[in-house]
C-alpha cells in the first residue's frame, strides 16, 4: 500500500472510536416535561457509555451557552444509559438551543432547537397524538415525518411505542433515532413528547412493577 494511503488509513482508524462515541452520545435525543412546560424542559438522550457526561448546554439563539448538569441511569437489562438534564428558568413561548457534551459547541456551531410552551392561550396550540407506533422502523419513520410537517407544539404518544417490552434495546434506539431524524418541526425544532407506557413497555406485559420492569 502506498505510504500516503497507509497514513490516511492509520488516521481514520485512530479517529473512528472518537467519532463513533460522539455520535453515540447524541443518539436518541428527545424532550419531555416533568414540570411547568412554559419555563422548563427535560432533555433526554441515550448512549452506551457509563462514564459519558450528563451535561447539557442551552441558550437563546446567538446568546451565551449555559452549562447544566443532570443524571444518568442504566436502561436494564440492556447496556444502554439514559441521561436527563432539567432546564429551568426559561421564558415562555421562546426559542432555545440545547447541546450535549462536556464542552459547549465551538465557534458558530449550534445545538438542537426547541421552544417552550406559552403561559397563556395567546395563540392556537396544536399537538399530534398516536400509539401502537413502531410495528417497523419504516412505518414509524413515515409517521414521524408527517408529525414534523404538521409542526405541532408537542406530541402525545399513548402506549406501545417501540414495542421493546423492556428487553429489546435495539427497538428503543430505533424509535428515538427515528424521532430525532424525522419528527422535527419548522427549522429543525425538536418536538417535546408526553409519553404514556403500555403493556409493550413492560417485561411480561402485565401485572409487573413499572418502577422495575418498565422501559
Amino acid at each position: 500500500m502506498p505510504a500516503p494511503r497507509l497514513l490516511l488509513l492509520t488516521l481514520l482508524c485512530a479517529c473512528l472510536p472518537g467519532l463513533a462515541r460522539a455520535q453515540a452520545e447524541n443518539s436518541g435525543v428527545y424532550l419531555t416535561w416533568r414540570d411547568d412546560p412554559a419555563t422548563t424542559i427535560t432533555v433526554n438522550w441515550l448512549n452506551l457509555y457509563a462514564d459519558a457526561p450528563a451535561t447539557a448546554w442551552n441558550r437563546r439563539p446567538g446568546g451565551e451557552w449555559r452549562r447544566v448538569g443532570g443524571t444518568a441511569h442504566p436502561v436494564r437489562p440492556s447496556g444502554l444509559w439514559v441521561r436527563r438534564v432539567q432546564l429551568r428558568e426559561l421564558s415562555p413561548d421562546t426559542g432555545y438551543e440545547v447541546a450535549l457534551g462536556a464542552q459547549p459547541p465551538a465557534g458558530t456551531a449550534t445545538g438542537y432547537p426547541f421552544r417552550t410552551m406559552p403561559r397563556e392561550f395567546g395563540r392556537p396550540l396544536s399537538f399530534v397524538t398516536g400509539g401502537d407506533m413502531m410495528h417497523s422502523r419504516e412505518m414509524v419513520d413515515v409517521m414521524n415525518k408527517q408529525a414534523g410537517r404538521l409542526d405541532p407544539d408537542f406530541a402525545l404518544l399513548g402506549v406501545d411505542l417501540a414495542y421493546a417490552n423492556n428487553v429489546d434495546a435495539t427497538r428503543l434506539v430505533d424509535f428515538f433515532q427515528s424521532g430525532l431524524l424525522h419528527a422535527r418541526g419548522r427549522n429543525g425544532r425538536l418536538i417535546p413528547m408526553v409519553p404514556v407506557i403500555g403493556n409493550h413497555e413492560v417485561v411480561g406485559g402485565y401485572r409487573g412493577r413499572p418502577e422495575v420492569e418498565a422501559s
